[in-house]
């Protein structure tokens, strides 16, 4: 057969079949049934982001957002920038609340999708280090409401007039949107499945076994030794069924292994829903049945013969704009997900970068990454009274037990699924450490009341089914009266290798990268992450108060007294005196004096009382130039009231001393 010959029958075999099969319609009303269960799994989402927003989202909360913008430049397209108030961030999301229940109304139900989904995209890409499942499948629900035929049944105008209710089991729509998402579904499956075969512990058959043990799961205690071998077995079972899951939800109508597909696919989700924190995902997927099982479902709403076709609508010429969108979306999916098959790879990094711009980042690789991150992570707080006898505990708020927040404790010990820079993994850790030491900080009440809190990592490996702790770090600890505050870069001598000095509070070291695999310790190299905050309170003082709230930096305790020497040329703040020396540079072999400059050494906002400075008398070599203490200058001796920020000059080192 000749080339052109056998592209026309390919044509005609391939191209035409599926474009008759994704073109074929669909019945309108369990379209619409969809978009109701989207509309409620979204109106559930933003409640979650409400009740999560002092913890994650506000800028006092858990993370650095900053940082996590300036590492991560690409999650500055959004609404939320650093700098906002506070109290926005409810309201973004109450207004993202109101566009699901648009979409439940159906009532302009494209805006009111397109209103959630900028919303809870621009949520996502602020608390980019906590993002996962749950957050991208409500992203790429909302988006498929932009593009199915939605609107057309069960609609808040519908309910009042009784003939258009009795039509709506009989509407039909285009099904190329609805046939694209089952796709999509499917693809979903398959790459989650297909990675899986590229983790040793998959392959050993603990794969489930660590899965359930992490921080995503939901009861890991219940889970011992003693049923290993049975999930050894279901390890491979997933392994086997995943990828191919939701194929038979695709067969002809009536079929009967398109129903054992149904109830094996059900068993599965809620297998997964019981046993792992990634409830939302789960449900959204489990809710796509309806559009599998659409004309069985308009079957039963019709309460008609199955037997009895329905009449067809007349050829169409064109595909709409959203019909075009949908094909084009699917193949950007498939595209940005299949980064290792070779056909795809080169339009990998430009299809996500698109889904990333429209709010959708899409990634299907599902516990394929348990090998690096199989580690159980416990954390617990320590209260000690200034008599060293144990304190009361604090409120569990103090030490916020959420999916997210688990997730945020993780990185203590480089336990994540975001891949983070080498060069800032050290800063982000840094500041989720402090982050959760000021926190915890705002529930202390008694004055002299001494707070730690440890983290220990427990690997989860088949050679540690105990779950025996390899390394433990301190996040934070410190009392009322404790001094100056240090900080926690202090602790660590070096970023890798060595060993932390003195006083590091039992801070024990991480092996080497290549042992740390070795070892099934977690990876990241030795880096000490002890986020010392002392936690002084001053009396009368209660949680609430502004000691914390809109002091989103690091305040600075003055030690005043250093050992300074002449760097540059100085400078004149005003016009000098007329019997001042013309020449005012200093000599350069006078001794080096003693002047008054501001070390950072950080403590409470509350506790931040400046010293006094003795003036000392001017020499015959101490010409008055800024600043000075002669008397004779008259410019320049009004002092405002207003404290301005000082200007970061060049080349003047000036390490710290005690004074004796």
């Amino acid at each position: 057969m000749l080339p052109r010959e056998f592209g026309v029958v390919l044509r005609a075999q391939v191209v035409e079949s599926a474009r008759r099969w994704l073109d074929r319609d669909v019945p309108a009303l369990p379209v619409d049934v969809f978009r109701i269960l989207v509309g409620v799994l979204a109106a559930g989402h933003f409640v979650r982001l409400l009740v999560e927003h002092s913890q994650i989202s506000a800028p006092d909360g858990l993370i650095d957002h900053a940082l996590v913008q300036e590492i991560y430049w690409y999650t500055r397209v959004g609404l939320f920038h650093p700098g906002m108030p506070g109290w926005l961030f409810p309201i973004a999301y109450a207004i993202g609340l109101a566009g699901a229940l648009l979409v439940v109304l159906g009532h302009r139900v494209r805006l009111g999708a397109l209103i959630a989904l900028v919303v809870a995209a621009s949520a996502y890409r602020w608390s980019f280090v906590v993002m996962y499942l749950d957050d991208t499948v409500v992203h790429l629900l909302l988006f498929w409401l932009l593009l199915l035929p939605v609107g057309h049944t069960l609609t808040l105008r519908g309910f009042g007039d009784r003939a258009a209710r009795a039509r709506w089991p009989l509407v039909r729509v285009s099904g190329v949107a609805v046939r694209c998402l089952l796709l999509n579904v499917c693809w979903i499956y398959f790459i989650a499945g297909v990675w899986k075969l590229d983790s040793a512990l998959w392959h050993q058959g603990f794969g489930l076994s660590a899965s359930m043990k992490v921080g995503i799961a939901r009861l890991p205690e219940l889970w011992g030794p003693e049923h290993l071998p049975v999930l050894r077995a279901v390890d491979w079972v997933v392994m086997t069924l995943e990828p191919v899951l939701p194929i038979p939800l695709l067969l002809r109508t009536g079929h009967p292994l398109k129903w054992i597909g149904a109830a094996v696919f059900v068993a599965f989700n809620l297998f997964i829903l019981a046993t792992l924190g990634i409830g939302w995902a789960i449900v959204g997927l489990t809710c796509t049945l309806v559009l599998f099982f659409a004309e069985e479902l308009a079957v039963r709403f019709a309460r008609t013969d199955a037997s009895v076709p329905s009449p067809p609508r007349a050829p169409r010429g064109h595909w709409t704009r959203a019909e075009i969108a949908s094909v084009v979306f699917l193949a950007l999916v498939v595209s940005a997900t299949a980064r290792h098959i070779r056909a795809f790879s080169a339009l990998n990094e430009l299809a996500y970068a698109v889904l990333w711009m429209v709010g959708v980042g899409q990634d299907y690789r599902l516990f394929n990454w348990i090998d690096r991150v199989a580690f159980d992570v416990r954390t617990v707080v320590r209260v000690t009274r200034p008599d060293g006898t144990p304190g009361p505990a604090l409120p569990p708020d103090a030490l916020p037990d959420g999916f997210r927040a688990r997730l945020l404790r993780g990185y203590a010990h480089d336990v994540r699924w975001l891949i983070v820079p080498d060069g800032r993994l050290f800063d982000l850790r840094l500041s989720l450490a402090r982050r959760q030491a000021s926190w915890a900080c705002r529930f202390v009440q008694e004055p002299g009341t001494r707070v730690e809190i440890v983290s220990t990592a427990h690997p989860i490996r088949p050679d540690n089914l105990k779950l025996a702790p390899t390394r433990r770090i301190r996040l934070a600890g410190g009392a009322h009266g404790s001094g100056r505050r240090r900080d926690a870069r202090e602790w660590f001598p070096t970023r890798r290798g060595g060993v932390p000095t003195s006083g590091a509070l039992g801070a024990s070291p991480v092996p080497e990268s290549s042992e740390a695999k070795k070892e099934g310790r977690p990876p990241g190299g030795p880096l000490f992450l002890i986020g010392l905050h002392p936690c002084r309170v001053p009396s009368g003082h209660r949680p609430g108060d502004d000691v914390v709230h809109r002091v989103l930096r690091l305040a600075v305790h003055p030690h005043l007294v250093v050992q300074v020497r002449g760097g540059r040329d100085p400078g004149v703040a005003d016009e000098r005196d007329a019997v001042a020396a013309l020449d005012g540079l200093p000599d350069a072999d006078q001794e080096a004096g003693r002047v008054p400059v501001a070390g950072r050494v950080s403590v409470a906002v509350v506790d931040l009382y400046h010293q006094p400075v003795a003036a000392h008398v001017d020499g015959a070599h101490h010409l008055p130039l800024r600043r000075g203490e002669d008397g004779r200058p008259a410019p320049g001796r009004d002092i405002d009231a207003l404290v301005r920020q000082g200007q970061v000059v060049d080349r003047v080192v000036a390490p710290l001393r005690e004074e004796a």
